[in-house]
């Protein structure tokens, strides 16, 4: 695989159907590190792994993450601030799900109210892919620096959607038309629907059966299912992006 860009759970309580997202942290922290772990198998030297993760969640899910990577030997690109910014309710906007009477009068002890997460870019070893890039001079012009202002995404078929102008930026910055994108944690779709847009391949996992026939619905395509014995990881090999893949 030439590119790997995985969403992860929060592990913060998000209903998904049939995931509650909401496992003990050492049982949630082992899970990681095997999805992780292959993420790092999969990808070429050079390949990137993108992951979006809230900035300050109890457990400090963000910086258990950054430390896995480095111990599996990933190294950093950037961090990206991406700030969740909703202008219409700009005085009232803010991630975390507290009530905002509780932010009445300000307490040392107490954090803020957070409007960002942060997407970590991630390297696998030094190498450099090269290749013809289908970014624009324009684009790089206006997503160079890492603080993306970028309205979260109101439609709620899913618990957790994301906005397909973060995913368009994240592959065109960090793969080359053809190249095949994976993402371990398919939700609702986006970055399968932006690979199909901009012309990548892409493979896509998804554990919730409803999730797989609504993306059959908005996309129009049936989906491969692989029925047992599975096939062992190097005999995946790329496919169209025009196919789903519905991995049991």
């Amino acid at each position: 695989f030439r590119r790997v860009l995985p969403i992860s759970p929060y592990n913060v309580g998000i209903g998904y159907g049939n995931w509650k997202d909401n496992l003990p942290i050492e049982e949630y922290l082992e899970l990681t590190k095997s999805w992780l772990a292959e993420s790092y198998r999969l990808l070429v030297d050079g390949g990137k792994l993108c992951v979006n993760l809230p900035a300050d969640d109890p457990n400090s899910i963000l910086f258990e993450h950054f430390n896995i990577m480095k111990q599996l030997g990933f190294r950093l690109v950037c961090n990206i601030a991406w700030v969740k910014w909703d202008w219409a309710r700009a005085g009232k906007f803010a991630i975390s799900k507290w009530k905002l009477d509780k932010f009445k009068y300000h307490s040392m002890d107490r954090g803020l109210l957070s409007a960002y997460e942060s997407v970590l870019v991630m390297r696998k070893n030094h190498a450099n892919l090269k290749g013809r890039t289908d970014l624009k001079y324009e684009e790089f012009r206006d997503w160079k620096y890492n603080v993306w202002l970028i309205s979260p995404l109101k439609d709620r078929e899913h618990p957790a959607p994301y906005p397909m102008e973060l995913a368009k930026r994240l592959i065109k910055l960090y793969s080359l038309p053809g190249q095949v994108v994976l993402d371990p944690f398919l939700g609702s779709g986006t970055t399968m629907k932006a690979c199909m847009e901009f012309g990548r391949n892409s493979i896509g996992i998804e554990l919730n059966p409803d999730y797989i026939e609504m993306l059959n619905r908005q996309l129009g395509y049936g989906s491969l299912e692989i029925d047992t014995p599975a096939p062992e990881p190097d005999s995946i090999v790329p496919t169209d992006y025009k196919r789903h893949f519905r991995i049991p």
